[in-house]
């Protein structure tokens, strides 16, 4: 048994421990807490879970999908409303066959059920403000550099124009290019 660094793919949980320019550490507090709660709770230190890997990031961490026998967790967080979509696209297998073997479209109704019952970041007396990818860019001084397309209209929108799109809808990727194989346009 080794532990290993799990990047949850399609989804962005509220931050609980950001690494800063300067060497500090930043959360969103009570969100990124309640999230990593959540998380805790549906699987807990020692669950049985299985990964379906989708590759190693740049910090080493596995890029997967994280499967408590047959229930998606990263898809259970989404319905919770303690994780948004965070659908990125990109690479060869970038294309329209992408969202259906993602289960794109569940993801992104889940989210939308989750704001409709007003569950986790959604809470309509305490929702979160800044959504967590909003939070690393501001906090790390960076600027927003994929493209985000409208899962609905197809409408693909240039990175500083994300705000365009709504968060149950949101697609993103790292070019034209891979938009355009999957279909969307300007």
């Amino acid at each position: 048994d080794k532990n290993i660094a799990i990047r949850m793919i399609g989804i962005d949980t509220p931050e609980l421990h950001l690494p800063t320019p300067d060497k500090g550490v930043v959360g969103q507090g009570y969100w990124g807490e309640a999230a990593y709660k959540y998380l805790d709770d549906i699987t807990s230190v020692g669950t049985s879970v299985v990964i379906e890997s989708h590759g190693i990031d740049k910090y080493g961490r596995t890029l997967g999908r994280v499967y408590d026998g047959r229930k998606d967790v990263n898809l259970a967080m989404v319905k919770s409303g303690w994780a948004y979509p965070y659908i990125i696209c990109s690479g060869a297998e970038c294309n329209k066959g992408f969202f259906k073997s993602e289960r794109v479209s569940a993801y992104l109704k889940a989210c939308e059920d989750a704001r409709a019952e007003g569950l986790g970041n959604f809470n309509p007396t305490n929702p979160l403000r800044e959504l967590p990818f909003e939070f690393r860019l501001r906090m790390q001084n960076r600027t927003m550099e994929k493209y985000v397309g409208d899962f609905t209209t197809k409408k693909l929108y240039a990175p500083e124009k994300y705000k365009k799109v709504d968060v149950c809808k949101s697609i993103f990727f790292l070019t034209k290019t891979e938009a355009r194989r999957a279909g969307y346009s300007e």
